[in-house]
């Protein structure tokens, strides 16, 4: 059936465009110039934009017209639907991989999964799996914690000699965090345990990470939504922990959003982090030159928490109830930036 209405629309197209007032029309089959000249290949493309021969040709100069679909162009429609989901320090030991194939099952024979540093964009990428056509995941259980991957998925079986993004391979990019339990005995000086006292584990030695740079005028950091994965509706409840420091700027700025149902904004004196129909303020004067820390949370139906602190052992907090939870929100997920341009300025 696909086959027959890309024969009809490309009859169509011919006849609309090309034919200038013929006394006859023949229908049939533009083919290779040369015998056993091989056919070109079209990828994504559209009738008659990306071909150099034409669809219709003039017949022997006797007033008539040969038209029809050239069968000497292999077209490949898109095999993958989506791009390549790749976790992100969603888990403490593994990077998950998972892909949707749209199309061409049957003609695929396995997956090649491939990976590098993302920190070496000229290195080759090292095959690090082969899993069957069948599959649509892979767990990638060797890697390096805290290096970010770049990973690509190859089809097999579709055009191996040639690469092009979503015809036969689609890429993303992955990491792990580590994560563990302490365990230890506390001491009290006087020997006994005082209701309410707060315990802090502080860490040995000069850590270290890094933040990228947001220029406050048309810089913005997104994550494409995935429909099919509910956790990125975030009506269920979530918690966002992040680095900040402004660089000088007046008014409210977003630091994070998705749509207008859930946003965490700050306009230098108050953090305002809003769910639904409810928001949570926490008064929060802005350390000069200094990474904060900020933790929004929202637990469906009882409350939204917001948090800051800086280096120091003081920490800032403010709590509100809940409103009505919102709806499935299939808009993305934007840092420092929004639909209104109230773009931060400033390191996350």
């Amino acid at each position: 059936m696909k086959r027959l209405f890309i024969l009809i629309s490309g009859l169509f197209i011919s006849l609309q465009l090309l034919a200038q007032n013929p006394t006859a029309i023949h229908m049939g089959f533009v083919g290779p110039t040369n015998p056993g000249e091989k056919p070109e290949q079209v990828f994504g493309g559209t009738v008659g934009t990306t071909r150099e021969q034409p669809l219709a040709i003039p017949n022997s100069g006797n007033g008539t017209i040969i038209t029809g679909f050239p069968y000497n162009i292999l077209y490949f429609p898109n095999v993958f639907g989506s791009d390549l989901f790749a976790s992100k320090g969603y888990f403490s030991d593994y990077v998950q991989l998972s892909w949707d194939v749209a199309s061409q099952e049957d003609n695929i024979r396995r997956f090649k999964i491939y990976r590098k540093p993302l920190a070496l964009p000229d290195a080759d990428s090292t095959l690090i799996a082969t899993v069957s056509s069948l599959e649509s995941g892979y767990r990638d259980d060797f890697i390096e914690f805290g290096v970010i991957y770049k990973y690509t998925v190859f089809a097999e079986g579709i055009a191996d000699d040639i690469v092009v993004p979503f015809v036969n391979i689609i890429e993303g990019n992955g990491f792990a965090l580590p994560e563990g339990t302490a365990s230890g005995r506390i001491t009290y000086e006087g020997g006994t345990a005082v209701k309410g006292v707060s315990v802090i584990a502080e860490t040995e030695g000069e850590l270290q990470g890094k933040s990228i740079y947001l220029n406050g005028t048309s810089a913005s950091l997104s994550a494409p939504h995935r429909q099919g994965h509910d956790e990125m509706e975030l009506n269920k409840g979530f918690t966002l922990q992040l680095w900040v420091r402004t660089d000088g700027f007046t008014g409210t700025k977003q630091i994070f959003n998705k749509g207008t149902d859930y946003t965490l904004s700050y306009d230098l004196s108050t953090l305002s982090f809003t769910v639904g129909d409810a928001t949570v303020n926490l008064p929060f004067n802005n350390p000069v030159d200094s990474f904060f820390h900020i933790t929004a949370s929202y637990d469906p139906g009882d409350s939204l928490n917001l948090y800051a602190s800086t280096t120091s052992d003081t920490i800032f907090s403010a709590r509100a109830n809940a409103g009505t939870t919102p709806a499935a929100n299939f808009d993305n997920i934007s840092f420092g930036g929004d639909a209104a341009a109230n773009y931060f300025k400033g390191y996350i």
